[in-house]
């Protein structure tokens, strides 16, 4: 029962990722979470006690065993969906950035010269550039 599993320290990449809205740190958790499942069926396959992988070794096996390989094959099942989400959402953050990218173009362009510093860093619909406009 007792093995490294990296998967703890796997998704911290992910919930920074997350937060930070980082493509590369998202992209970093699911292909680290895919090798953790490949290390998971390798000890699936190879190390655990269901050698060989039959429904009668299965039943041989004591409590303990049975309740290890029942929780890698779970953990197994979750973590490709969690790679199915994590390559999604590094997807759905390529596409963000690239339409935040052409909207930065176009306010940059269409106004050029007309923003104040606060419209510049804040954005022209923002709370900040409103009230920079009241104050003058």
């Amino acid at each position: 029962i007792l093995r490294p599993d990296p998967t703890l320290a796997v998704c911290l990449f992910g919930f920074y990722g997350a937060h930070m809205h980082s493509r590369g740190a998202v992209r970093a958790f699911w292909v680290y979470l895919l090798i953790s499942v490949l290390i998971d069926g390798l000890w699936l396959y190879q190390y655990s006690a269901l050698q060989p992988f039959t429904w009668q070794q299965l039943q041989q096996m004591t409590r303990r065993e049975q309740v290890a390989v029942a929780l890698t094959a779970v953990n197994i099942v979750y973590k490709l969906v969690v790679v199915g989400i994590g390559a999604r959402l590094q997807m759905l953050l390529g596409a963000f950035e690239a339409s935040a990218e052409s909207e930065e173009r176009a306010i940059s362009s269409s106004s050029s010269g007309a923003m104040n510093s606060s419209e510049r860093t804040h954005g022209p619909g923002s709370l900040a550039s409103q009230d920079a406009m009241n104050l003058k």
